[in-house]
Parts: C-alpha cells; structure tokens; sequence
C-alpha cells in the first residue's frame, strides 16, 4: 500500500491475489484495480489499511468500506459466493481476480455492503473486521471456531462474532462487543478489548 492510498502486488496470481483483473504471476508491482467498476482503468483507491492471507487479501477504505480478493474456497471473500473447483475453466471458480465490497445480512436474507469499519485482518481462509460501534465481524472458514460465529461451517458473508461466557457485557446481544482490533490465524483468534484485556478462542 503506497502513501496515497493505492495498492500493489506482485507474485504468484493463480487465485487472483494480484487484484489486476488476471490468473497470472506479476513479476513487478501492478496496481489493483476496483472490482465494482466497470471500467478496467479504475484502480482501487484511498486504502488506508491492507491485510494479506494465504491467498486472499482484505482491504479497508477510508470510507469505512471493506475489499477482498483472491481465493474464495472457504467464502473468505465474504461476497456470499464459494469456489468448490479453482480451474479458471470451471463454472463454479468463484475466486476474485480483482477487489470486491464484503457483503453481510443483517436480517439474513437481504444482502447489503459492509459499512463502519476501522480495522481488518486477514487469516489463513478467514478474515474478521473491527467495526466503527465496536462489535467484531467475521467470515470464512469456521474450521477449529476460528471464526467465532457459533458454527463450524463456512461462512459466505460477514457474521457478528458471539461472545463466550467469560466476556462480561452489558450489550443485551450475544455479540462480542468493545473490540479494537483482531487478529486471525490458521487455528485461532484473539482480540484485544478497550480496556486492554485480550480474549482467544478456536
């Protein structure tokens, strides 16, 4: 990520980490363009903060606006899609070769971007954002709870991460909640609170 905001890569493409539109390698630094555009000249812009992944990459705006590119084989896009086959041939490569808005369903039906972010972290085949209100978002593999959603399974879209027993609330959700910043890994995850304590799970 350069001073201004933009955003390059280069290496390996295969799963479309590169985020220029392409499957390839890069040898050098190419410029990621905006996925939601329909123009193939309109480069991602005004990031002011970049995560990496295995494979994938999560992206924060400086609208509050989360992006994610590259492999999708565990819905670590979080754009309600899932590659079950990576061959660029094959219909259902729902890998992203160029970055795209993270969704989520707060009514679990009606889907709508992912707004009133501060912080984001991609893991292994996860990824988690901080929100602006404090509570922590999360999407992917839900493999060793590493998600924290209350499921094991893959999650396509973002999810509000639920609290255990232990994280004292006075929020009437089971939500975890005062939250500023994440970090997910391969088999776990730990946040750090406002007050400075640390919780982990997975």
């Amino acid at each position: 990520m350069r001073r201004d905001g933009n955003v390059f890569s280069w290496g390996s493409g295969s799963y479309g980490q590169i985020g220029k539109g392409f499957f390839t390698e890069a040898l050098a630094p190419t410029q990621a363009v905006n996925g939601e555009s329909a123009s193939s000249t309109a480069y991602l812009r005004n990031i002011v903060k970049i995560s990496a992944g295995a494979y994938h990459n999560i992206a924060l705006s400086d609208d509050s606006s989360v992006y994610a590119w590259g492999r999708n084989a565990n819905g670590q896009l979080g754009n309600n899609t899932i590659t079950t086959n990576d061959s660029i041939d094959n219909a259902n490569n729902y890998n992203a070769n160029s970055p795209k808005r993270v969704l989520i369903s707060y009514d679990g039906e009606n889907m709508q971007n992912l707004d009133g972010i501060v912080n984001v972290n991609a893991g292994v085949n996860s990824s988690m954002a901080v929100g602006r209100d404090g509570y922590l978002y999360s999407w992917g593999s839900g493999a060793n709870n590493t998600t924290g959603v209350g499921s094991t399974a893959n999650s396509l879209t973002a999810k509000y991460t639920k609290r255990g027993e232990s994280f004292y609330s006075d929020d009437a959700t089971d939500r975890i909640g005062w939250i500023t910043s994440a970090t997910i890994g391969d088999m776990g995850t730990s946040v750090v609170r406002y007050d400075g304590s640390v919780y982990s799970w997975g």
